[in-house]
């Protein structure tokens, strides 16, 4: 791969201050800003090793680049989901790309701003979180038909499955779909026999074994802490008995393991950051919903995101960011470390007391 290069390429990815391109299934690096994105490009240079890559670099398996690269707009060039989303209103069409398509471009970047400061811009990934509601309700639609009934979930899953070839495979969405899987296979065939952690565990060493590489990306490591964070705390607190208060200390806890990761990269964090995920969780999931079923209509989702974007944009307007000291850049990793030692030790002690879960035996090995 290391030479002189010379043709046509589509841009794999542009962000602010370069693009990628991809040659031969190979990323590569053009350290050159383009307004533009949707063009194939002529490109002519070098392509060389890059000597020391950073973390983003290494997290995207980003090891060449090609310098004094000589390059031209060739041909513009649209994919079936950019024409679909060309039907509608500029506003609407951003935001269903976003939360449907999981497609983040220089279109919809300045809603991606907004989501920014306020930190709900993980509510817009597709994750666990939307899988699981597309198969929760899926499932019960499809049981009311009476011949699919004993069939709707590996329905829901095949569905699901070719929602996640549509979207090209997100880490977030690969590992929700994995565990959705795994879940069904457990009770199904094995009577439950392993624990949600189990199954997590089984999918990050899945991952791991396919692209080693994956320990980097900061995708895989938010989607992976926030999961175990969110089922951990689920089951610590499965003798509540107020589900109200149970689902807001599953999202207390998962709001602040996300916000150490979040701090790590923007080195700023909102005031109101957990009122914020308190109001946006539900209007989102009811926004992701909406958009599927009402994506036919043009009228319904020009006005409904009409809406939305302007109780986005004032609460934007109305946020208060504070940024962090440049000394204090790894006090979210120790503390994010220490909260996992603290919830795991906890966690053995009720062990001591009972037979479950199985999967807190892993802990057990920490010391005293």
């Amino acid at each position: 791969m290391v030479g002189p290069i010379d043709g046509v390429f589509p841009i794999f990815k542009n962000s602010k201050k370069d693009l990628i391109i991809m040659i031969n299934g190979y990323k590569v690096l053009i350290k050159v800003m383009l307004e533009e994105e949707k063009y194939y490009l002529k490109i002519a240079g070098n392509i060389s090793i890059i000597n020391f890559p950073n973390y983003y670099q290494t997290s995207q398996q980003i090891f060449l680049e090609i310098l004094d690269a000589k390059i031209e707009h060739f041909a513009p060039y649209e994919t079936p989901i950019e024409n679909f989303i060309y039907r509608y209103d500029n506003n609407a069409g951003h935001y269903i790309s976003l939360l449907v398509f999981n497609k983040q471009n220089f279109n919809n970047k300045l809603i991606y701003k907004k989501l920014i400061n306020l930190n709900i811009v993980h509510l817009f990934a597709i994750s666990g979180f939307h899988f699981g509601l597309l198969f929760f309700a899926g499932n019960k639609i499809i049981k009311k038909v009476k011949f699919a009934r004993n069939v709707s979930e590996p329905i829901i899953l095949l569905i699901l499955f070719l929602y996640l070839i549509v979207l090209n495979f997100p880490i977030s969405a690969s590992r929700a779909f994995l565990l959705l899987v795994l879940w069904w296979i457990n009770e199904k065939f094995f009577n439950k026999k392993f624990t949600k952690i189990t199954l997590l565990v089984f999918i990050v060493i899945f991952f791991i074994m396919i692209n080693p590489w994956t320990i980097f990306s900061f995708s895989f490591i938010y989607s992976v802490t926030l999961t175990f964070i969110i089922l951990i705390v689920y089951d610590l607190t499965r003798k509540f008995k107020s589900e109200f208060l149970r689902i807001l200390l599953v999202l207390l806890s998962a709001y602040i393991s996300s916000f150490f990761i979040s701090l790590a990269i923007n080195k700023t964090f909102s005031v109101l950051g957990f009122f914020y995920q308190l109001i946006f969780t539900p209007i989102i999931s009811f926004s992701y919903i909406f958009s599927i079923l009402f994506i036919w209509s043009k009228y319904l989702t020009y006005v409904y995101f009409l809406i939305l974007d302007k109780f986005i944009t004032i609460c934007s307007n109305a946020n208060i960011k504070v940024a962090v000291p440049e000394k204090l850049y790894l006090l979210p990793i120790i503390i994010n470390t220490l909260f996992f030692i603290s919830i795991n030790i906890k966690k053995i002690g009720e062990v001591n007391k009972t037979t479950l879960p199985n999967y807190s035996k892993a802990f057990q090995t920490l010391p005293q």
